[in-house]
């Protein structure tokens, strides 16, 4: 950093303040020195050493006490007798330096000007903007409602400036009217998110859609400038109709000094324009609005520009060095490995990245520019290899007192060998710049492609890191970490630290919050664990933490189990939410809310005494059916408190058989098996179960069945139930039939399509099949007409061609008509010494 001041008269004309490293190699100097010339400054005064923090204080102390002894910025007389020249450029490169020496006394001058100029006056409304004196308010807020692109956008970033908040608001409405309508209804909309912006831009025809960018950065809002930033990304930035507005952005980014939009622009349009030779289209001009036929685009246009963008940093270097560093960082980071080519002879990969070269190695003896091409390479092939202890960046001092830069290279940086420059310096100098780092700067170092980053954010962060007095902010900044290698750490500092961070219901709810679902599962784990240790929680904490949980299942989902985790927890805790919680909230949440807090507030009003009676025994017989486990759980709980009502009315326990959840089912099987009185169950209940379609409410009525067999009639029971179609109540009937059923005709003629349907089954049960043919071969014997139905079913068998059990069959039948020969059963005994 060096400040040069002269004065008209006096002894000592010429003045510097200069900021130069301290020859220990700690700390920084300030010099400042007076003379009649440069060759001659003999009162030398020097400060330090100082730390970064201490030399701005000491550097502005110095500049007054040299005004005040007459001393101005050098140049400033030439360059206001500049503004009356006859020569455009020499007045509009006069009024750009005004403008970085933001000079107050220049402000009339540039006035007089603004009123006769023409194609220079946005130069000159730029360098009032950038003094910020309110002198040139009507000067700016006329430009600031012309209609060319130039004027207009000199004027509203000028009064951003100025600080003019009813022009701006005035600049605001007009630029609305500018976009297209989809993307005034996109920005109107309540959610309107960068996202839905860039959306709604790239829906508009092309001719449109600079305009629309352009117009979205005028705006200036945190959204329209990240969709900007897309936009541009994804774009063919050098297409006509496009690529004035890029320059336009560009413009406004240096202006406003936002380095984000400055450094992605500018690699944007080094990267586009390899190999691009431009097109020749009819465009507006941005001079005068005519329509003309120019070249898109061209060779000789993108180096104007990217020779702009490196006498931007300088400028700042020289005119505002607190920002150099800043800039010149963001405009390193957009560089990646894709960005290297073929290296061809002393031209290395990286050899057409004009603006990664400017700033690396704009100081080294070993690299020089091709003004044609802007291509940097080593001067000589014995330079290849630079030596030990040089540095080759740019402005090396201003790095030195603002090395946040470096660690904002180590966070966000993709190119290996931007954090090769970064890490060697941090490692030289300036540790005490990553320990000043924010965790979330330091934990973002995980995800750097160079391993030695890695290394120093992980040693970092475990210097960082104290067990037993845990930084909070730090671990949450890991567990929300997009690098695995970062969550892995964060999550294994989560296991060792847990009696502290569970103690907080605030910290607890925080890293519920993260989207990685595996962080989410282990703090669950984590607090139930803590919950259920025998020291536990204290009172204030679960009620904190309870309050907490509430409030969140309270509010709607952002996605489908969001609060998943929030309500395994609350689970825990129903008791204390119950105790605090008005039953209209849980009401609600029961009726309205995610599947989540529907559980919860279930489980928590049947803690209720008051439960059954609130909810209602019809609500209650849903909610035991219901789809959500939890909600299927608490009804359970509340209708098992009062038996005494299910075993005057048991049709709630029926509605719960017939669900297709099994722990419904079991639920109230178990309280039919061991609870109600099962005697008062009728004959059509005890049907009904055992006609259910599920196997284990089949199972139930047959035990219940077994249970009153006594005191039931087996033939009416034998009789519905042969009309069962499942296979298992089919080998249940048939024992009873075999057990049970009476003597006679009647009885087993009613029973006769039963039997055809066990005999038949395609798929048989081959213990029941065998006996209901053992069953109807004693049967048969027993008289003619109970043979003839015998003989009828077994025939019917023996022609189905069944391999299995035919000879039994045969046999039976055999047995049958030699008992009853008269009987005609289908079958016809052989000749002695033949087959039947």
């Amino acid at each position: 950093m060096n400040v040069r001041l002269y004065r008209a008269k006096g002894p000592e004309r010429l003045a510097f303040v200069s900021v130069l490293p301290a020859s220990s190699g700690t700390g920084m100097l300030v010099q400042v020195a007076k003379g009649p010339n440069r060759a001659a400054l003999l009162d030398t005064r020097v400060y330090g050493p100082l730390s970064r923090a201490e030399i701005p204080a000491v550097v502005e102390r110095e500049l007054e006490a040299l005004r005040a002894q007459g001393f101005r910025k050098s140049g400033l007389f030439d360059l206001l007798t500049a503004l009356e020249s006859k020569r455009r450029r020499v007045r509009a490169l006069a009024v750009v330096r005004l403008g970085w020496l933001r000079e107050p006394s220049a402000v009339e001058p540039l006035l007089a000007l603004a009123a006769k100029a023409n194609e220079e006056l946005p130069v000159v409304i730029d360098a009032l903007g950038e003094i910020g004196d309110v002198r040139a308010l009507s000067v700016v807020r006329a430009a600031a409602e012309k209609k060319l692109l130039s004027r207009r956008r000199s004027g509203v970033e000028a009064l951003r400036k100025l600080g003019d908040p009813s022009a701006l608001a005035d600049a605001k409405n007009r630029a609305l009217e500018r976009l297209p309508s989809s993307v005034q209804v996109a920005l109107a909309a309540a959610d309107a998110t960068a996202g839905s912006l860039v959306d709604a831009v790239r829906g508009v025809p092309l001719k449109q859609r600079g305009v629309a960018i352009d117009t979205l950065y005028e705006l200036d809002t945190p959204s329209t400038v990240a969709a900007v930033r897309t936009l541009l990304e994804g774009e063919a930035i050098g297409a006509p109709h496009l690529w004035r507005y890029a320059k336009s952005v560009l413009k406004r980014a240096m202006l406003r000094h936002d380095f984000e939009t400055f450094g992605a622009l500018m690699h944007r349009i080094e990267i586009a324009a390899r190999g691009a030779g431009g097109t020749v289209a009819t465009v507006k001009s941005g001079f005068d609005g005519e329509m003309k036929e120019m070249r898109i685009f061209g060779a000789s246009t993108t180096q104007y520009v990217r020779r702009a963008g490196w006498r931007y940093l300088r400028r700042l270097a020289q005119h505002r060095p607190e920002l150099y560093v800043v800039a010149a960082a963001e405009a390193l980071i957009p560089y990646s490995p894709q960005d290297q080519e073929v290296p061809v002879g002393l031209y290395g990969g990286y050899s057409a990245s004009y603006l990664l070269n400017r700033i690396l190695f704009g100081a080294s003896a070993r690299h020089t520019v091709d003004g044609r091409t802007l291509r940097t390479r080593i001067k000589k092939a014995n330079l290849v290899n630079a030596k030990a202890g040089i540095r080759e960046e740019a402005h090396p001092t201003l790095w030195d007192l603002h090395p946040e830069g470096y660690v904002r290279l180590l966070s966000a940086a993709r190119l290996p060998l931007v954090h090769a420059f970064a890490v060697a310096a941090i490692q030289r100098a300036h540790r005490e710049a990553l320990e000043r780092a924010s965790h979330a700067d330091v934990a973002a170092m995980l995800a750097a492609p160079y391993e030695p980053t890695v290394d120093l954010a992980l040693t970092e962060l475990r210097r960082r890191f104290d067990p037993a007095h845990p930084d909070v902010d730090l671990l949450r900044a890991l567990l929300g970490h997009a690098r695995p290698q970062a969550r892995e750490l964060g999550l294994e500092w989560l296991s060792t630290t847990t009696s502290h961070w569970t103690a907080s219901a605030r910290v607890v709810l925080s890293f519920l919050e993260s989207a990685d679902a595996a962080v989410r599962a282990a703090v669950v784990a984590h607090v139930l664990a803590a919950l259920a240790a025998p020291a536990g929680a204290t009172p204030e904490t679960r009620r904190a933490l309870a309050e907490g949980l509430l409030h969140v299942l309270a509010q709607p989902e952002a996605e489908s189990g969001a609060h998943d985790a929030h309500a395994q927890i609350a689970h825990v805790l129903v008791d204390d939410i119950a105790a605090m919680a008005p039953i209209d909230l849980l009401l609600g949440l029961l009726a309205d809310g995610a599947p989540a807090a529907q559980g919860v507030a279930a489980l928590a009003l049947a803690s209720r005494a008051d439960a059954e009676a609130v909810l209602g025994r019809e609500r209650l017989t849903l909610m035991a059916v219901d789809a959500h486990a939890a909600v299927r759980r608490a009804a359970h709980a509340i209708l098992g408190r009062n038996t005494d009502a299910l075993t005057a009315d048991p049709s709630p326990l029926y509605a719960l058989l017939d669900s297709e959840w099994l722990d419904a089912r079991s639920f109230a099987a178990g309280l039919l098996r061991t609870t109600l009185d099962v005697e008062s169950l009728s004959l059509d209940a005890l049907v009904g179960l055992c006609d259910a379609h599920h196997v284990d409410v089949q199972r139930l009525g047959t035990e219940l069945v077994e249970r009153r067999m006594d005191t039931l009639s087996a033939d009416d029971l034998i009789e519905r139930l042969a009309q069962h179609p499942h296979r298992n109540m089919r080998k249940f009937t048939l024992r009873l039939v075999t057990e049970k059923l009476k003597p006679g005709f009647i009885r087993l003629a009613a029973l006769e399509e039963f039997f055809r349907t066990v005999l038949l089954d395609v798929m048989p049960d081959r213990p029941t099949k065998r006996a209901a043919i053992a069953f109807l071969a004693a049967r048969g014997l027993a008289d003619e007409h109970q043979a003839e139905i015998a003989l009828r079913l077994l025939g019917e068998l023996a022609r189905s061609r069944t391999r299995d059990d035919f000879e039994r069959t045969v046999v039976a039948m055999t047995h049958i008509k030699i008992a009853f020969p008269r009987v005609d059963g289908g079958i016809e005994l052989a000749a002695e010494g033949h087959a039947p």
